[in-house]
């Protein structure tokens, strides 16, 4: 199936910019808690693909994306990769998927299910968008890498 990438998504870069980000979390820290939140940084989303199942009217389909660690440092502070559809009639029942490490220069796959409403209309572009996410304390560290693809409806 074919997946169109944009790995740029202004919205969430203005978010974070002005202090916080889509879902209300702030973002704005202590030198110290700025310095944990850059570990977050090497993190890097690509290859999103169907590996199961079919965006098709009715049905459920799992969408996985590569998470890599591209410092060399590895991240163990239990990184999220969030997955969000501005599609109306997509669903993430579980937008929040989790691992407990990402070693130095390690790959590692991060799925997702997909519930498509029996409304859709065949050929019709579903939008989505993940993110990684990390944790300094109680704050939400988010990386500038936003992976956004898009694929047809079957």
């Amino acid at each position: 199936m074919a997946i169109d990438r944009q790995n740029a998504v202004a919205d969430a870069r203005q978010d974070r910019a002005d202090g916080g980000d889509e879902d209300g979390a702030r973002t704005d820290a202590s030198p110290d808690v700025s310095a944990a939140c850059a570990q977050v940084a090497p993190l890097r989303l690509s290859n999103p693909e169907i590996v199961d199942g079919g965006a098709a009217p009715g049905q459920s389909a799992t969408i996985q994306v590569t998470l890599t660690d591209t410092g060399g440092r590895g991240y163990t502070m239990y990184p999220d990769v969030v997955l969000s559809s501005s599609t109306p009639g997509v669903t993430i029942p579980f937008p929040k998927t989790q691992t407990a490490a990402v070693l130095p220069n390690e790959s590692g796959p991060m799925k997702w299910r997909a519930d498509f409403a029996p409304t859709l209309q065949g050929g019709m572009q579903v939008a989505l968008t993940a993110e990684v996410r990390g944790q300094a304390g109680l704050l939400i560290c988010s990386t500038d890498d936003v992976l956004s693809f898009s694929f047809s409806v079957q």
